[in-house]
């Protein structure tokens, strides 16, 4: 059964007080006025979160199973003497998605996943003789249908 809710404030020495309050939904009593609900229930896609060691003159990776039109972004975060590191993302058939480049403290990423399959994010530190730490954190965004 619906009711509507019907809500009177009133005030009294400073004080708002709510009189003959029914707890059902007005959305549920607007008629046509009333928003198009939505079929789906939204999810919220948690991030997930790693932290590498890695050490000098070596390479750590992290594997990201997506499918093609899915978007995966992040960030990771650089810790360490001269805290920079070499950055790039290869997708499941070894074709280069992102660029190697150098970054240093934190750097936001994004890309689209051409093809389904693990896409490998990079992270060289081949060209330092010290450890770096990274704090990596990404989500899967999934794909959107075109309309």
């Amino acid at each position: 059964m619906l009711r509507c809710t019907r809500n009177i404030h009133i005030t009294l020495a400073g004080r708002l007080v709510a009189l003959g309050v029914l707890s059902v939904s007005l959305l549920a009593c607007a008629g046509p006025f009333a928003p198009a609900r939505p079929t789906e229930t939204p999810t919220t896609i948690p991030f997930r979160s790693r932290v590498l060691a890695v050490a000098g003159g070596s390479t750590e990776t992290v594997e990201v199973a997506a499918s093609a039109g899915e978007t995966i972004f992040g960030w990771f975060e650089v810790r360490g003497e001269k805290a920079e590191i070499d950055f790039s993302v290869q997708g499941p058939d070894g074709s280069q998605v992102v660029a190697k480049n150098r970054y240093s403290g934190r750097y936001d990423f994004s890309f689209r996943a051409r093809a389904e399959g693990n896409h490998k994010l990079i992270f060289d530190n081949a060209f330092a003789p010290v450890e770096k730490g990274v704090l990596v954190s990404y989500k899967i965004s999934p794909a959107v249908a075109a309309r």
